[in-house]
């Protein structure tokens, strides 16, 4: 065998460690190329939050995050939240780990969010600032041709893939919070 071709293999057995090692999903994900409305459920999360921008302080969330939840034995799950105007990273509790008593910390909080309703974009692609602010874009847009829904929250992304998957094979939502007009 080439040493391309295992190369290739190699990559690929990892692209797949995102999405088929059986994390436990909060919830749906939104296909790609679609614009729906629909409720995300209620959660409990675990929350980090840094000064400055999310995607250059995105590797340092992500490492509060994984230090805490290995610390705490707490299983992984999908998807991943990216709050982009806070600054902030947030992973779901799920399955029996919501039964256990989890502590704050100096960086990590748990938190209990709301059900909300949502306008949401699934897309592929690398999680890079240029791929959400494009599809925040459409979403904004959505939300201009369809007035009878109002934002109801900041703008936050969803990412559903590991580190080791191909930037292109990666699949993210954008979330707005909505409510209708009344």
């Amino acid at each position: 065998m080439r040493p391309t071709t295992i190369l290739l293999a190699i990559y690929a057995v990892f692209a797949m460690a995102g999405t088929s090692f059986g994390y436990e999903q909060a919830f749906e994900k939104t296909p790609v190329g679609e614009i729906v409305v629909r409720t995300v459920p209620a959660a409990t999360v675990l929350l980090t939050n840094r000064q400055g921008d999310y995607f250059k302080e995105s590797n340092r969330l992500f490492m509060s995050l994984f230090r805490y939840i290995d610390g705490n034995k707490i299983a992984m799950t999908v998807p991943v939240i990216g709050e982009l105007s806070s600054c902030g990273m947030s992973f779901f509790v799920l399955g029996k780990d919501l039964e256990r008593y989890l502590p704050d910390n100096p960086e990590v909080r748990v938190v209990r969010i709301p059900e909300r309703e949502v306008v949401s974009y699934g897309c592929r692609g690398a999680y890079t600032e240029k791929n959400v602010t494009k599809a925040r874009a459409r979403l904004e847009q959505y939300m201009l041709d369809h007035p009878d829904y109002l934002p109801a929250g900041d703008t936050y992304a969803v990412f559903w893939n590991g580190p080791f998957t191909l930037g292109f094979l990666k699949r993210f939502e954008v979330h707005i919070p909505v409510k209708k007009r009344e």
